[in-house]
């Protein structure tokens, strides 16, 4: 009898053909338009875990696995490896602080139906792939940080959401030499929402690049989206984000903003927020800025008795004070205000 395959042949080709020439398909281009891929694959190490299991044993795991191989590379790379995956499983409702091995051994959160679950994923030392399942009437807030800045790291987050769920996401970030963080929602379920609110700090030629892919599957669900950055000394920051909505999903309500501030000369910031709508009955919104801090209210400070550089730090904090909430915003006030010439 033949062995059964993880991944049905004519899908384990489009892998391979990904994962061999990225470039030649245009939407792998533009995922990595700014970032470089080979940095990404060489920031991911084999870490083994005496506890990872088969993909085949967790219900959902291959499908959300493959819901960005179309356009990412390195997913496709690391399903190519048929990897064991770690699995936490959340029955009750409480806080959990979150422990991963690495990429090459992605970790998969599954939420069970009718709790409220919370996640704290401070610095892992490592790049990660990390899956949230997150089953019907079911909430999760995940939290993250990471504020290690001699690091080279990819990670992927990404969060399956069925009929009524909830998620928020807060995620605070000082960037590093390379830090690339993708985010990828897939709302299956009427009536989930997930909500985003972000900030990162770069500067030193740093470089950190964030891509969020949101996809609206199902009808009557809702996603917001919030993303400040600041850049100094030549840093590099990007923020790509995309909502997708698919044929008969009436009801939708999606949003995102990314706010950025170039502090000094020499800063480089891309943005490019997407929208791709195949339904008609929806709302959505998107916009994007980049500015440097105003020169009337620094002056309305300093005419106060506030010197220029405690002035432009308090204005700085304040624009990333917009997007900290949750369990980590004092701790990631602290690290990324503290970096704000």
């Amino acid at each position: 009898m033949a062995e059964a395959r993880l991944i049905p042949q004519h899908t384990e080709q489009a892998l391979r053909a990904l994962r061999d020439a990225p470039m030649s398909v245009p939407a792998a281009r533009e995922h990595w338009k700014y970032s470089k891929l080979e940095l990404a694959r060489g920031a991911i190490t084999d870490a083994p875990n005496a506890d990872a299991v088969e993909i085949a044993g967790v219900p959902g795991a291959l499908h959300a696995m493959l819901a960005d191989s179309g356009f990412c590379p390195l997913t496709c790379d690391l399903l190519l490896r048929e990897p064991r995956i770690q699995v936490l499983q959340l029955t009750e409702s409480g806080r959990h602080e979150l422990k991963v091995a690495s990429a090459a051994t992605p970790t998969v959160i599954q939420v069970a139906s009718g709790i409220s679950a919370e996640v704290i994923d401070r610095d892992q030392g490592a790049s990660a792939w990390i899956i949230c399942i997150i089953e019907d009437n079911a909430t999760l807030n995940y939290h993250r940080l990471r504020s290690t800045q001699e690091v080279q790291e990819w990670s992927k987050l990404q969060f399956v959401q069925h009929r009524d769920s909830e998620v928020t996401l807060t995620s605070f970030v000082s960037a590093a030499a390379f830090r690339r963080h993708d985010v990828s929602v897939d709302l299956l379920g009427a009536n989930a929402e997930f909500r985003f609110d972000g900030a990162a700090v770069a500067s030193a030629r740093q470089h950190i690049d964030l891509q969020s892919h949101v996809r609206h599957q199902a009808p009557h669900t809702r996603s917001k989206q919030r993303w400040h950055t600041i850049g100094q000394d030549r840093a590099t920051l990007t923020y790509r984000g995309r909502i997708y909505i698919a044929e008969q999903c009436n009801g939708v309500d999606a949003g995102l903003t990314n706010r950025n501030l170039a502090l000094g000369a020499g800063v480089t910031i891309n943005t490019k927020p997407e929208l791709e709508i195949y339904s008609d009955d929806v709302c959505c919104a998107h916009g994007a800025t980049v500015g440097q801090l105003d020169e009337e209210t620094l002056f309305f400070l300093r005419a106060r008795g506030i010197d220029e550089r405690t002035a432009r730090r308090m204005l700085a904090e304040g624009f990333l004070r917009e997007t900290l909430s949750g369990p980590l915003a004092d701790e990631a006030a602290h690290v990324l205000t503290g970096s704000v010439a």
